[in-house]
């Protein structure tokens, strides 16, 4: 389902939520830009996408157990990382020689902002971790196939993230923004 969104109104709210990410990075040292990519997976678009944000969510489980060790108690609220992240499509390179196979899924993998909190734990580094421990993120029998992680040093990284809804290609319904709220379970 396409959306209509005012060409005014749309950077307004990435602005916003770019906002959100910067305070809530002021107070959360380790911030992360994340590509998960995905080997080849069944289905229509809409089917794809659901896929993807299963395993994105289940990602974020696994690293919500090593970064907090209570993550249902009102105490951890500060301590838990927020993932804010999307589907998005590759964006045309200048060098077409060098172009990567990118066709699984048509092209389609999920991009994210993962701010890690200075308050947790702190025993999870995306850097070296998502590497590291390969098979538990990226088991053979699960669709995603790699993720990578690269710190940010400056910004937020959320209007690169939200490439594909500031261009029309995915709706607000696509993007998720982790931890769920208590109402959302």
């Amino acid at each position: 389902m396409k959306y209509f969104l005012g060409r005014s109104l749309l950077p307004s709210q990435i602005e916003a939520l770019h906002n959100w990410v910067v305070r809530k990075g002021r107070f959360h040292e380790r911030n992360w830009h994340l590509n998960f990519m995905f080997k080849q997976l069944p289905g229509k678009e809409k089917a794809i996408k659901a896929i993807m944000r299963d395993e994105v969510e289940r990602v974020y489980s696994i690293l919500l157990t090593r970064e907090v060790r209570r993550p249902h108690s009102q105490l951890a609220e500060r301590q838990m990382p927020i993932f804010v992240g999307c589907p998005d499509l590759p964006v045309p390179k200048r060098d077409k020689v060098t172009r990567r196979l990118v066709v699984a899924n048509d092209g389609w993998h999920f991009n994210g902002v993962l701010v890690l909190s200075s308050f947790s734990r702190g025993k999870f580094d995306p850097g070296i971790d998502f590497e590291r421990l390969q098979d538990l993120f990226c088991p053979a029998e699960r669709p995603l196939e790699r993720i990578c992680a690269t710190r940010i040093e400056y910004g937020s990284m959320v209007d690169y993230s939200m490439k594909a809804l500031i261009a029309g290609r995915i709706g607000w319904d696509d993007i998720l923004i982790l931890p769920k709220s208590q109402s959302e379970f």
